[in-house]
């Protein structure tokens, strides 16, 4: 359903980085808006890579500006197992805001915060889950197409 109703809209796609590593998104002032993001996490042992997808919802449209909430989710791929790991993964629900400064509104820089819950099965047995909430936030900047 995500997939058919983001070909029935017109779409804008856009690319972008920022602190939370490399993203591709689309309709900055259509009424949903999908949001994909690859970060990168590098330690001394291995690199760890978070993917995670957005779906959004444009509740305030202004000429230079949309701001929007939704619901996203993610998995780590570590360098280690090469693989999802399954007994990781996490849950976000942005708040965000998106002004794009000139006229073409081709540029846009974003700002995003909300809570994010991780989860992670800890003895990789069933029974023993656990979550943690914690703080997400982001800037971003994009050029759409």
């Amino acid at each position: 359903m995500l997939l058919a109703s983001f070909f029935c809209y017109p779409q804008k796609l856009g690319v972008g980085f920022g602190t939370n590593g490399i993203n591709v998104k689309t309709a900055p002032f259509n009424k949903l808006r999908f949001i994909g993001r690859v970060s990168p996490i590098f330690s001394d042992d291995f690199t760890v890579v978070n993917c995670s997808v957005e779906i959004g919802r444009n509740f305030i449209m202004e000429e230079h500006a949309s701001m929007y909430a939704g619901l996203g989710a993610g998995t780590p791929f570590s360098e280690a197992s090469k693989i999802v790991d399954e007994d990781k993964w996490f849950l976000t629900i942005p708040i965000g805001l998106e002004i794009f400064p000139f006229n073409a509104r081709k540029i846009s820089f974003a700002a995003e915060s909300g809570p994010q819950f991780d989860y992670e099965n800890l003895n990789r047995y069933p029974g023993k889950p656990s979550w943690t909430i914690s703080p997400k936030g982001l800037i971003e900047f994009s050029y759409y197409f």
